[in-house]
């Protein structure tokens, strides 16, 4: 950041593959920017567009509750406790009570079922759309030697999705309290052949895995998705806190991508 470029991202329609009032806007941008939801708050003025579809996703809020023509704007008395916003008032307000420390204070959100499905999409948007902008020549280059490459990061992605992270979910919802123990660590940088991978066809590869862990989630009952695992690091864990990892998983890569593209970049431009 820089006085003259004091934001991180700026979303765009050419860019973001999803757009407001969709929960799954907010989970491409929280992708994009590296941030998980209960770190993340939407600041807006149109209740249903922004305060609603960003509580859905699990964000914070606070309502500009007065509306551009000065006369306050209006809420619906139906709306669930859970999609209130934690906060109203004008942007001076906002200003005031971050100042006064109020973005420190932790918020209890649930995770939910219904976030699954949007932050599973919008984490392959948000993947998607760094790729499209990336030259042919970064995804085997490797600015840190003790680094995987971003062609190494979207392979790992998709076999992670069709080795570990669907079949732990399929476990938790056929077996009894199952163990889950960790698996076996993926191979280092440099220590797989991937001499016939390309990139963007390991990218389809990983859409068409995501779909199908997508489509196992769809046949889940509210029972199963509370259905109890042993984890041999978080300890006792439910189905749904899995999928919420493994969405956190995703993340951790695609901000490792976001940061290696970024670093080839600098890289040719040096050159």
């Amino acid at each position: 950041d820089s006085p003259s470029h004091p934001y991180n991202f700026i979303s765009n329609a050419d860019e973001l593959h999803y757009t407001k009032p969709n929960p799954h806007f907010y989970e491409e941008l929280m992708a994009r920017v590296g941030v998980e939801a209960d770190e993340a708050i939407m600041v807006g003025d149109n209740f249903d567009d922004d305060i609603v579809p960003a509580a859905a996703a699990g964000l914070g809020t606070f309502w500009i509750s007065e509306g551009h023509n000065g006369k306050p704007s209006t809420a619906h008395s139906t709306t669930p406790v859970e999609m209130q916003p934690d906060g109203t008032g004008t942007l001076a307000d906002f200003a005031r009570r971050v100042d006064e420390g109020w973005l420190s204070i932790p918020k209890d959100r649930p995770r939910t079922v219904s976030q699954v499905a949007p932050r599973m999409l919008g984490n392959v948007a948000a993947l998607f759309g760094l790729a499209e902008s990336a030259k042919v020549e970064y995804w085997d280059m490797r600015p840190d030697p003790n680094e995987w490459s971003p062609l190494e990061i979207v392979c790992h992605l998709r076999d992670s999705e069709r080795l570990i992270q669907r079949p732990r979910l399929q476990r938790i919802a056929s077996e009894d309290n199952p163990f889950i123990s960790e698996p076996v660590p993926p191979p280092g940088p440099r220590e797989r052949d991937l001499s016939g991978e390309d990139a963007h066809t390991a990218l389809r590869q990983f859409w068409e895995e995501r779909c199908a862990t997508l489509e196992f989630l769809m046949t889940l009952t509210p029972e199963q998705w509370q259905a109890p695992a042993r984890h041999s690091v978080f300890g006792p864990t439910t189905l749904l806190e899995m999928a919420h990892f493994s969405s956190r998983h995703d993340h951790l890569h695609i901000n490792q991508l976001c940061q290696t593209l970024g670093r080839c970049k600098q890289e040719v431009r040096a050159r």
